[in-house]
């Protein structure tokens, strides 16, 4: 798969379009080396491009989303570049005809209205605190550290060489009542579900 320069990542991730091909460019882009010349992509920019995305291949209970006015919230823990910048690429944009914000949260919020909580890296007994606080909501819970996804976490980044890619733990998805399209599930690494829960 080629790889794609600054510029043209940067418009593969504003575009809206829903299909397939949408997130194979995500997955194309260049996270820590690009060829000679070419603008490199930071880590966090496509962390923030591939969240954006991840909504519009999930499904919420409609009790979860509420009024079609109501917004699609991106809750992100104590990660305030990552929530920067995607205040930044979220600005104007909607998802399930809904407009998408992003909301700063303590890790010891309730995460009340949140649709989406992305995870930074935390000691592993707090990141399970966090897990299990969540799961028992419709949150698509996104994080980045070693082994999230099996600890419960449903959606986890993970370095495929110079690129990013991700795993999905289905049975903590599942248990939220969410759903994730199969075109995201194809391109994911599936993991087993190590937390206990089912």
């Amino acid at each position: 798969m080629a790889l794609l320069s600054g510029d043209q990542a940067a418009a593969a991730a504003g575009r809206g379009a829903r299909g397939s091909l949408a997130i194979l460019l995500l997955l194309a882009l260049v996270c820590a080396s690009t060829a000679q010349g070419q603008t490199p992509v930071s880590e966090v920019n496509l962390k923030s491009a591939f969240l954006y995305k991840f909504i519009h291949y999930a499904e919420w209970p409609q009790e979860a989303l509420g009024d079609l006015e109501n917004p699609i919230v991106i809750c992100v823990i104590e990660q305030d570049e990552l929530a920067q910048v995607l205040e930044g690429a979220v600005s104007g944009r909607t998802s399930h005809e809904r407009p998408v914000v992003v909301r700063r949260v303590d890790g010891s919020d309730p995460f009340n209205g949140c649709h989406v909580l992305f995870v930074g890296a935390m000691d592993a007994s707090r990141m399970d605190q966090v897990i299990a606080r969540a799961s028992a909501q419709p949150i698509l819970t996104v994080g980045d550290a070693e082994g999230f996804a099996r600890r419960g976490g449903m959606i986890n980044f993970i370095p495929r060489g110079t690129r990013l890619g991700f795993e999905i733990n289905r049975g903590a998805v599942r248990r939220a009542g969410l759903e994730l399209s199969s075109q995201l599930l194809k391109l994911a690494q599936l993991v087993p579900d190590e937390s206990g829960g089912g």
